[in-house]
């Protein structure tokens, strides 16, 4: 049950990411030549700046795709502090929540910080970028949280594969709005806006829904100790196998036979340092 939750929720996230990514050049481009909100020349004089300006490279194929940099930048920066912050706190739940509704309610306030300034509106995108971004990070560890144990193998792709579905629809139902509203992508922008704060609210909501979801204590998927292998200080796993006996310099020693001669010591530690401790002593 809090995989399918889950799918549900990264349905709606990929279809927000997925069209801010492929549209993030063409708002600017819109944001830059004053149409982002539908805006329309209200004489000859404009007409004509308008169709001039459109033959301009730099203003509407160099100069957005550079300014595109800016909210990726962000967003990668934005994602190494919550995730680092996520680990620290050994936190999932709120980084991912607090992430998302940062991006959704400066999603809805793109279009009202345009009208006010176009740099207002770009800073939103830039917000945006990094509300979102820092979002993933904490998002997927909840997803290896709900699929730990067996069903891990099977759990991820299959959320992958679900959630996909958002973003191939998402782009192109943009695309259909912007084409047929005369409001550009005021529209977009509310709707996506919404979608990401919704999952937000529902992210949250996980956690208090979690231990009705969770599968019982002791059974193979049991996820009660999820930080546990987030550390990178897992141990080691070590075979017991008895049925060989390697005969060395200072006796008879259990273990298990690996190809080309070479024993492993079954009753060493599981710990990595002390396992190197051991083949050195060897």
């Amino acid at each position: 049950p809090m995989l399918i939750y889950l799918c549900v929720v990264g349905i709606m996230q990929m279809c927000a990411s997925h069209t801010y990514i492929l549209w993030l050049p063409t708002i600017i481009e819109a944001l830059i030549n004053g149409r982002a909100l539908g805006k329309v020349p209200v004489s000859k004089a404009q007409a004509a700046a308008a169709a001039a300006t459109s033959h301009d490279k730099l203003r509407t194929v160099i100069l957005p795709v550079l300014l595109a940099a800016i909210p990726y930048t962000a967003g990668a920066v934005a994602a190494w502090f919550v995730a680092a912050s996520s680990q620290k706190r050994q936190e999932v739940y709120f980084h991912a929540s607090a992430s998302m509704l940062f991006a959704g309610v400066f999603f809805l306030l793109f279009p009202v910080l345009t009208k006010a300034a176009v740099a207002g509106g770009f800073v939103c995108l830039v917000l945006v970028a990094a509300g979102g971004s820092a979002a993933v990070s904490p998002k997927t560890a909840l997803v290896a949280h709900a699929c730990r144990g067996p069903s891990q193998v099977v759990g991820m792709p299959v959320y992958s594969s679900i959630s996909v579905i958002g973003g191939v629809i998402g782009p192109f139902a943009a695309g259909a709005i912007v084409q047929r509203s005369s409001s550009g992508f005021t529209v977009v922008a509310y709707a996506l806006g919404a979608m990401i704060a919704l999952c937000g609210v529902l992210t949250i909501i996980l956690k208090f829904l979690e231990k009705f979801m969770k599968p019982p204590v002791g059974s193979a998927d049991a996820n009660d100790n999820f930080w546990d292998d987030v550390s990178g200080q897992q141990g080691l796993p070590v075979v017991q196998d008895t049925s060989d006996v390697l005969l060395g310099s200072s006796g008879a020693t259990a273990g298990t036979a690996a190809p080309g001669g070479v024993s492993k010591n079954t009753d060493a530690p599981t710990d990595v340092t002390a396992c190197a401790a051991v083949q050195d002593q060897a």
